[in-house]
């Protein structure tokens, strides 16, 4: 895969999973912090650059995919990644019981469950927009908030959800803690939470936030 560290990171994730899971494994933020480039994030996060890049070098050059249809993102996202994610978190925190994540998974759970039913009513205007942008249906009536306002609070919460799980993961990870079913869930709910919060923060709202009428 062909890296330049002056890119920026949520672009990079955007190239492939296997970007995505790379960049996981070695700590760098794309979901909540992806506007900085490789080389910035990289010592944001104490990490030797050239590692991280020799790893996605490694990589095959992935298909060009973007997602050109707003409509098929957001059905994507409430479709497929809430259900992902939910499904992990279920995982997660049954494998966990009685270990010191478990706590620390309840609280990720019920912020994230609050997160997603809000964010779905959001998403849900989002398409409806989308839709009479390509006059393919009405415009909705306005929500009670801006679509901009309304993103930076998603995003916020964001930043908390990814602050438990990493809480969450470093505990699973702690010696003391012998269960490789756990950390194999907890890495299953990582990617997925991770994931979900890289196509809304650095996908979605962009484009929501571009067809709100002015």
């Amino acid at each position: 895969m062909r890296v330049d560290p002056h890119r920026r990171i949520k672009e990079i994730a955007s190239a492939s999973e296997a970007a995505e899971r790379v960049l996981e494994s070695c700590g760098v933020d794309y979901c909540c912090k992806g506007d900085v480039s490789l080389l910035e994030a990289c010592a944001g996060a104490g990490l030797n650059a050239r590692d991280v890049e020799k790893r996605l070098r490694e990589l095959p050059d992935p298909k060009p995919h973007h997602w050109e249809d707003t409509v098929e993102l957001v059905d994507h996202v409430i479709g497929v990644c809430h259900p992902r994610t939910h499904e992990a978190l279920a995982r997660a925190r049954a494998v966990a019981h009685g270990t010191a994540v478990h706590r620390t998974l309840d609280d990720l759970a019920t912020l994230a469950t609050a997160q997603m039913k809000e964010e779905a009513s959001l998403f849900r205007h989002v398409r409806a927009l989308a839709t009479a942008r390509a006059a393919r249906g009405p415009f909705p009536d306005p929500p009670f908030t801006t679509i901009r306002t309304h993103g930076r609070k998603l995003r916020e919460r964001h930043a908390k959800m990814h602050d438990l799980l990493r809480q969450a993961c470093a505990l699973a990870r702690a010696p003391s803690v012998d269960s490789p079913p756990l950390r194999h869930a907890m890495a299953a709910l990582e990617h997925a939470l991770v994931a979900q919060m890289h196509l809304e923060n650095n996908e979605l709202l962009p484009r929501a936030r571009a067809l709100e009428p002015e």
